[in-house]
């Protein structure tokens, strides 16, 4: 989904008149993700920043725009994970979701997917400082997978 959504985003920045081309600017912004973290909010902001010195803000807006569309067409689930998610509920077995991004932005992605009810915790990093795959990015003061 992420890499949909950021190529998606370029193609708008060339759009709205980004001179770099895509692939150049792509590998820029990942630059960007990975010093700053893959959820980093201002990701366009810092990139366009860093090689203009100044953000043109035609084009950061067409990127944001060009990120929402794309991410919304790469967010879809599993095929049956509705069908299993169900099937443990009814079960009684608790599910629960560790994410990096931002609470916010895991519980739109979850919500997006109408997937919400499913859930009986939503850990992000904020929780517990720890990103996944540590076995800490679960707090063991929740207790949902104890005993």
């Amino acid at each position: 989904m992420k890499r949909l959504a950021v190529e998606n985003a370029v193609d708008e920045m060339i759009d709205a008149g980004l001179t770099i081309p895509k692939q150049e600017m792509l590998e820029k912004i990942f630059r960007v993700y990975k010093r700053e973290g893959i959820e980093d909010q201002r990701v366009f902001d810092k990139t366009l920043e860093e090689e203009f010195g100044f953000v043109d803000y035609r084009i950061l807006a067409a990127g944001i725009v060009g990120y929402k569309r794309g991410k919304d067409l790469g967010l879809s689930t599993y095929p049956h994970a509705v069908f299993v998610l169900t099937h443990l509920l009814k079960n009684g077995i608790h599910s629960a979701i560790v994410s990096d991004a931002p609470r916010l932005q895991a519980w739109t992605r979850i919500t997006a997917l109408g997937l919400q009810h499913f859930f009986d915790y939503v850990g992000v990093f904020e929780d517990t400082g720890e990103r996944k795959p540590s076995p800490k990015a679960v707090p063991e003061s929740h207790g949902l997978f104890q005993g």
